[in-house]
């Protein structure tokens, strides 16, 4: 297995049910966080936590280390089963020493539902909607840290804040539903 990347599987009977692969993102050092945050670099990988340091208000904080959920897939018969949340709370089990779970995905209602339940927090959403799948993309954290718990909390009440602003650009539905 690759470093900084982790598979589960969800299995029922002999079949798989469903799989989560999760990647190992932040702990860049202070300095190229800043340089992330001001907009001189942008190193391969970390994807949120680049996004979060370049776009949020703390130049910081890509220096927190998370873990991306960079799929989850269940198999069509085994949806509304409980299957993607028994692969994230099985994920949740591995994490140590880490400052948040994150996990970036088209925006549509029912995802951001399924997110939710989990026990994610909203923290970035796209200003356009992507050619691939015609969705907003969207960013959510769930903190497993102080520091990280401080983040999410800090970076959704930055979403709220804007959300006037996005709403102006057609995003009003997708904002209906922050908390």
């Amino acid at each position: 297995m690759p470093p900084g990347q982790h598979f589960l599987q969800a299995a029922g009977g002999n079949e798989i049910a469903g799989a989560l692969w999760l990647v190992d993102e932040g702990g860049l050092s202070q300095e190229l966080s800043q340089a992330v945050w001001a907009g001189f670099r942008r190193p391969r990988g970390n994807l949120v936590a680049q996004s979060l340091a370049a776009h949020g208000s703390n130049p910081l904080a890509a220096t927190l280390r998370g873990r991306r959920v960079s799929r989850i897939a269940v198999h069509p018969t085994r949806q509304r089963e409980g299957t993607g949340r028994q692969l994230i709370a099985g994920a949740l089990q591995y994490i140590h020493d880490l400052d948040y779970l994150s996990v970036s995905f088209g925006y549509t209602e029912e995802l951001w539902r399924f997110w939710q339940r989990c026990g994610f927090v909203l923290v970035r959403m796209g200003n356009h909607r992507e050619a691939s799948s015609g969705c907003y993309t969207a960013m959510a954290l769930l903190p497993m840290s102080d520091a990280g718990k401080q983040l999410a909390e800090r970076e959704h009440y930055r979403l709220r804040r804007d959300a006037q602003a996005l709403t102006r650009s057609g995003m009003a539905k997708c904002f209906l539903l922050i908390h």
